[in-house]
């Protein structure tokens, strides 16, 4: 560079307004909204969102649009559109960091021009994505409780062990009573190596079943016209004890292909439920245990019960309710999640998920999976029926 030009570029950067010389240093302006991401993460562990603004200003404007351009980008294709995302992510990621160990290593090339190309990206990338989650999903916990949206009545504390114990008993001789309406009308086998066309028929019904209960838990909410995908390989969720999952980035939800088929109407419907802005994992299960409750089909409504089982107090009463045939089928799941599931992957997996949830202001962590009990709960006292 002659003096010329280095006089012409300094007479430039000297005339240049201060805001923006602060933002065409691209490291600053990456910094200032990271330093806003963070911000926002530490208003939701603090509880400082407010919920009113969430759930009549965020929820019917920003997250209703994701959901409906995002989702529906995502249902012009038949395979997961967030396996697609998260395998580029990954190549990014790889991309960086051998940057990263290259410019440590050649000390020299690290005063060239155009350093740090890729990690810049990986990390305007990254910052792209916090933001989808927060907006997509990560605000929206920040929503009034479903209880108090559906003006659901509390349980006295006096009554609440005897309520608990007759919610046991119904949810116990529902399981029974649906095994045997599933075994007369069905013929499958016992439930492992679930067929392909089987996997889309429960995946399409799981989509019906829950718009069928929107109109009563959420009218304004519109689906977008995908359904549940499956994740490949499969087993690979299951793997790290994950069954189902969904994507705040393209609004898909995903289940584990090696699921157990008893485990799959309840799983397809929870992760769809996420979909339709049910953000808290206790809210999203009682939404799946109320829809597959209500469909015709006794699997769906055996699988709503098994599901319910696993949060609900065991006892003795309990069980003799159920019956031997429905203890059989509880542990034929966890004797099929023990066939699958890596004990290190998936304690570890338990331990980040709680710790992000935690985070975000789920005080309960990954026990907020229980308390849609509490929900079943204040929706019986409300006098409201499954069916």
């Amino acid at each position: 560079m002659n003096e010329t030009e280095r006089a012409t570029k300094q007479l430039c950067h000297t005339h240049r307004p201060p805001g923006a010389r602060f933002f065409m240093t691209s490291g600053r302006a990456l910094a200032v909204f990271w330093l806003l991401t963070v911000s926002i993460f530490a208003a939701l562990f603090f509880r400082l969102v407010p919920s009113n603004f969430v759930e009549h200003v965020y929820a019917p404007t920003v997250l209703a649009a994701q959901r409906a351009v995002l989702g529906g980008i995502a249902s012009l294709v038949p395979f997961s559109l967030a396996e697609v995302l998260v395998a580029a992510f990954g190549l990014l990621g790889l991309f960086a960091a051998s940057e990263l160990v290259w410019r440590l290593v050649r000390r020299a090339d690290r005063s060239r021009r155009g350093r740090w190309r890729a990690c810049k990206t990986f990390a305007w990338v990254s910052l792209a994505a916090a933001w989808l989650y927060l907006s997509g999903h990560g605000i929206a916990l920040a929503r009034p409780p479903l209880a108090d949206r559906l003006a659901l009545p509390l349980v006295a504390q006096d009554a609440r062990a005897t309520r608990l114990s007759e919610l046991g008993l119904e949810v116990a001789r529902t399981a029974r009573e649906e095994r045997i309406e599933w075994t007369r009308s069905s013929s499958n086998g016992d439930g492992t190596d679930v067929p392909a066309s089987e996997r889309h028929a429960i995946q399409q019904e799981a989509r019906t079943a829950l718009l069928a209960i929107l109109g009563t838990v959420a009218p304004d909410c519109i689906l977008p016209p995908g359904g549940i995908k499956a994740c490949y390989p499969p087993r690979l969720l299951m793997r790290f004890g994950v069954s189902g999952v969904f994507s705040p980035f393209t609004f898909e939800a995903h289940a584990d292909p090696g699921l157990h088929r008893l485990e799959m109407p309840f799983v397809a419907v929870h992760e769809l439920a996420h979909v339709a802005g049910f953000a808290g994992e206790d809210e999203a299960n009682f939404i799946a245990w109320l829809a597959c409750s209500r469909t015709p089909n006794p699997l769906f409504r055996y699988s709503a019960a098994l599901a319910a089982m696993r949060f609900l107090p065991q006892s003795s009463a309990l069980r003799a309710e159920a019956g031997s045939e429905v203890a059989a089928d509880r542990v034929a799941i966890a004797n099929h999640w023990q066939q699958k599931r890596w004990k290190v992957t998936s304690k570890v997996q338990r331990i980040v998920w709680d710790a992000a949830l935690k985070s975000q202001g789920v005080r309960s962590g990954i026990a907020s999976y229980g308390e849609m009990v509490e929900l079943m709960l204040r929706w019986r006292l409300a006098g409201r029926t499954t069916r």
